[in-house]
């Protein structure tokens, strides 16, 4: 399936992605590691800031899951995670723990989503700059066990257009009912989480949307759909994160209708 073509969209309504490998811990990872791999990319990404570090995820089957929602990690005097990113005005960036790298790209006024067959080849060879660094380095082999690709996405009503309305309509298979009409329909706030397992037990996707307001108090439905696939000791990553996009990139229209793709998002195949 990861050679599947995938939707396209002229307009689309993603601001941000993320790429993100995740491998089995660096145990000699030290603070003074960041330090040093900036040494590598501060041409291309001068500047840093730190961050707490991610949990790690697992997507063991059959085991059914919980959605993660946002974990606090207490800070025990080890390494934690940076990012490391563009000058000003600049939209991608990469993050560093020792057991995750992240490839992003945050959308910037004006800036058209670069297509995932242009920035993948970016994420795969920092990485690959990134593992051989940490065997230069002493820290070991570089592990992957997990990749994921998410995207988050802006759903923007017409002027006119209420937005529980497009809430109700944007997304398949929603019903304002009740089973004794008691409750007034439709609801004044919607949201829903939704978990679907990729084929054969490789990984999960999982779909969060709900209302949110932007900077010029405008509302909007912030969607965040983000795929995980596992990857085995002798395992593909390219092929997996063309799988996790796939489902992603699948996962939204088959999740949204077709007339609001193909009027506001401009869907050509």
């Amino acid at each position: 399936m990861s050679n599947e073509k995938c939707p396209s969209f002229e307009n689309p309504p993603v601001i941000e992605t993320a790429l993100s490998v995740q491998f089995d811990e660096l145990s000699n990872f030290k603070s003074t590691h960041f330090g040093m791999f900036y040494e590598t990319v501060k041409d291309r990404f001068p500047v840093v800031e730190d961050q707490s570090r991610l949990a790690p995820v697992r997507e063991p089957f059959p085991r059914i899951p919980r959605m993660q929602g946002i974990r606090f990690k207490a800070n025990e005097g080890g390494p934690d995670r940076v990012w490391y990113k563009e000058p000003d005005h600049g939209s991608k960036m990469l993050q560093l723990q020792p057991d995750r790298y992240v490839f992003n790209w945050c959308q910037k006024e004006g800036e058209k989503y670069p297509r995932f067959s242009t920035y993948l080849p970016q994420c795969l060879s920092g990485f690959k700059e990134f593992t051989e660094w940490a065997q230069q380095n002493e820290l070991g082999q570089v592990k992957p066990n997990l990749c994921e690709v998410t995207y988050i996405n802006q759903l923007y009503p017409y002027e006119d257009e209420k937005l529980i309305d497009f809430f109700g309509t944007v997304f398949t298979g929603l019903r304002w009912e009740t089973s004794d009409n008691w409750l007034p329909q439709p609801p004044e706030i919607a949201s829903f989480n939704r978990v679907f397992v990729i084929e054969e037990n490789k990984g999960r996707l999982y779909v969060e949307a709900s209302f949110a307001v932007d900077g010029e108090g405008q509302e909007f439905i912030l969607l965040k759909i983000t795929a995980r696939v596992n990857i085995k000791e002798d395992g593909d990553l390219e092929e997996g994160m063309n799988l996790a996009h796939i489902w992603v990139v699948k996962g939204f229209t088959s999740l949204t209708e077709d007339h609001i793709q193909v009027e506001r998002w401009k869907r050509s195949q």
